[in-house]
């Protein structure tokens, strides 16, 4: 009987351990919203209505201008380079569209690409002689799936490898393997 009675003092001791630890919990909880609440507060406001205008500087770059703060955008000077362009064929098969359509962007300052395949992220760097009309890509890809994407991105990743020439044309920019046969054809965006 006595150690009944041992056994059933010790749970009350637990239970009311256990009662304790859950309302230090809360109260901690309750706390640490309030003070991230009363942070989130006094937080200064920010103008969501800010003026933008665009002003070209001495480099010939223009500069968009957004509270102080300037970024660059940087115009194409070959019509190459810093141009978007969205793939329409891939080895004489129109592209499809699957999260997007497929498209590059060589970007001048960095000699980087990045696009999209159609269903990941395109990513990888290029080497060009604009006044030869050469260009070398070494692209990579993401992982996602998509349903029925898998025979486009392997095209476009082997088209990229390939790739050797380009040429600029009335619809936008061809380019061309070693055989000179067409691998990828895009137009601006």
């Amino acid at each position: 009987m006595q150690k009944l009675s041992t056994v059933q003092a010790s749970a009350q001791q637990d239970v009311k351990s256990s009662i304790k630890h859950a309302l230090v919990f809360s109260i901690m909880t309750l706390l640490m919203t309030a003070f991230l609440l009363t942070a989130c507060q006094s937080a200064p406001q920010q103008s969501k209505s800010k003026s933008q205008a665009t002003k070209t500087t001495n480099t010939g770059l223009t500069r968009l201008e957004i509270s102080k703060r300037t970024v660059p955008i940087i115009k194409s000077k070959d019509g190459v380079q810093d141009i978007p362009w969205t793939i329409t064929q891939v080895k004489y098969k129109k592209a499809l569209y699957f999260n997007q359509m497929p498209n590059i962007l060589l970007q001048s300052n960095s000699l980087r690409l990045i696009g999209s395949t159609g269903c990941n992220a395109l990513f990888g760097q290029y080497q060009i002689n604009v006044a030869n009309r050469t260009i070398t890509m070494d692209a990579s890809a993401g992982h996602q799936t998509c349903n029925n994407a898998l025979a486009q991105e392997a095209d476009l990743m082997d088209a990229l490898k390939r790739v050797e020439k380009f040429e600029i044309t009335a619809q936008g920019i061809r380019f061309y393997d070693a055989n000179r046969q067409i691998v990828i054809q895009a137009e601006q965006r």
